[in-house]
């Protein structure tokens, strides 16, 4: 990757880092001043400003360049854990060091959707793009394990005070990663619905497909499960007497629970019934915190706590995917909003629900009134979600089709389904012209039925037929088309455009490195040896 991309790949994980580690030191900290009951209310602050700032964020990206707003938003995130961390060492009030972590909540809300407008413009070819989206993923999910590290370490040194500097260090140098040596980006964006037209094309899309809602009631409980658990954690590590480093240990059980079910989501993803998977994960979430409500020791924790991680991740993944076969798809972005928004008031809410609970009774009536609802939502749920399955509109076969690609085999089932969802199918008959030699690539074309014959100048290279594909090579290595392909005869073709088929390249590194394996394998036009395996 150029050094421009790795700049905004490692400011977005020291970011994402520093917030989850924040997350856990201010709640150590609120808990140190004023015990459980501020630790409720400190959480609801620290979730807010994710929801309050959402219009401002999408104002500002679009009416100034996108890296200046992802420069500013380092800085602002920098100076409100910093100035947290000053207040903690120079007894400034709690109310003082939270709003300083609010705003650095505040400033970090901008820094994904402004860094998914920055990226394609940092990109030197599509294989740096490739690159980039998988690396901010893989950044983001290891965020998760990388911050509640960071707060351990943090409190086990010198507490909460130690743990925001650490913060405000790490975001600094993000932002200075991102600021010096960037260019200008002055990318221009066409008006989108308002706020008010997009929510209501999401709710009309979620009350025509069967079983959506349910599917969304599922996907926002596990951030519902999170926000109470980031709560109890420092209830649980104070009962447990596992001191000033228990909270962040307790997170980080969460987070490697989460990491080592993102495998096996992976795998069972691809089922064509995932209502099982659902409830079988909401079963696992009740069972972990009632069983550590039974017995709140430590012993337990280091097993109930990584499986409660592991069912979060499984219902995130799972219900995204089962969501997606649910809604139309020219729906899903609307449909994705509202779940974005459920999921930072499911936090809230979380948050509210442990406050209140932990002021009645205490950490174990807290972890069994948590299972008591995961299995009201289960119940309840239920049928909408098996609902949600038999109405789901998978595209079996298109999937099947691609699937038979070697560079699009390894893609995970999230990423080929979106591809298929991409495609359309395109009829030819004898002596149609697919592609042009010389002309821009736009188009990756999937071969159905029929036989297409492959030229570069008046040479004939070899003929495709199904379960092959061609125009590739244009879109992975941003060049024109490198060969002529036309219709032997009467044949069907399943085509995606250059968006779709590079968003799901980027979602495996398997398949990227494959892709890019054919590409430089090929010999272009100039060669004058016949290659086997040219391909457009």
């Amino acid at each position: 990757m150029g050094s421009e991309m790795v700049r905004a790949v490692v400011a977005h994980l020291a970011a994402f880092v520093a917030d989850k580690a924040a997350f856990v030191g201010v709640l150590v900290f609120a808990f140190d001043e004023a015990g459980v009951r501020a630790v409720g209310w400190t959480s609801i602050a620290v979730l807010l400003p994710a929801v309050v700032v959402s219009p401002l964020v999408v104002w500002s990206i679009a009416r100034f360049p996108p890296a200046r707003v992802r420069s500013v938003g380092h800085l602002i995130q920098s100076g409100g854990h910093l100035v947290a961390a000053a207040g903690i060492a120079f007894g400034a009030p709690l109310v003082a060091v939270v709003v300083s972590v609010m705003i650095a909540q505040a400033a970090s809300a901008s820094l994904r959707p402004a860094l998914a407008v920055v990226l394609p413009s940092t990109a030197r070819s599509p294989k740096e793009l490739i690159l980039g989206n998988l690396w901010t993923a893989n950044a983001s999910n290891a965020s998760a394990m990388l911050g509640p590290l960071l707060a351990t370490a943090g409190l086990a040194i010198n507490g909460p005070g130690a743990v925001l500097l650490a913060c405000g260090v790490i975001t600094g140098m993000g932002g200075i990663v991102v600021t010096v040596g960037s260019v200008a980006h002055h990318a221009t964006h066409a008006a989108g619905p308002g706020v008010d037209d997009g929510l209501r094309d999401a709710l009309r899309a979620i009350r025509r497909r069967q079983g959506a809602l349910g599917v969304l009631t599922v996907a926002i409980t596990q951030y519902l499960v999170f926000g109470v658990f980031g709560v109890l954690a420092v209830a649980i590590a104070d009962t447990l007497d596992l001191g000033a480093a228990g909270p962040g240990i307790l997170n980080v059980l969460l987070g490697t629970g989460g990491v080592a079910a993102g495998i096996v989501v992976t795998i069972v993803a691809r089922r064509r019934a995932l209502a099982p998977i659902l409830g079988l994960a909401l079963t696992g979430a009740a069972v972990a915190t009632a069983a550590l409500g039974t017995w709140l020791e430590f012993s337990v924790a280091l097993v109930a706590v990584p499986l409660l991680g592991s069912c979060r991740t499984t219902l995130d993944a799972s219900s995204r995917i089962l969501l997606q076969r649910s809604a139309a798809p020219r729906s899903l972005g609307s449909v994705f909003v509202i779940l974005e928004m459920g999921a930072a008031l499911g936090r809230i809410a979380g948050a509210v629900l442990a406050q209140v609970l932990l002021a009645v009774s205490g950490p174990r009536a807290t972890l069994l009134g948590l299972a008591a609802v995961v299995v009201l939502v289960l119940v309840s749920s239920w049928p909408a979600l098996r609902h949600a399955d038999a109405s789901a509109d998978v595209p079996v076969v298109e999937m099947s089709l691609l699937r038979r690609l070697p560079m699009l085999a390894p893609l995970p089932a999230l990423e080929l389904e979106s591809l298929a969802r991409a495609c359309s199918y395109v009829e030819t008959t004898a002596d149609t012209v697919v592609i042009v030699e010389g002309d821009v690539g736009d188009r990756f074309y999937a071969v159905v039925d029929g036989a297409f014959d492959v030229t570069v100048g008046e040479r004939f290279i070899r003929t495709v037929s199904r379960g092959d594909c061609f125009g590739e090579i244009a879109l992975i290595a941003d060049v024109v088309r490198t060969a002529t392909v036309v219709s032997a005869g009467p044949g069907t073709l399943l085509s995606a455009d250059r968006e779709a088929f590079l968003e799901a390249v980027t979602g495996s590194s398997t398949g990227h490195r494959l892709a890019w394996d054919r590409v430089q394998s090929l010999r272009l036009a100039t060669d004058d040896r016949p290659s086997s395996s040219g391909r457009p």
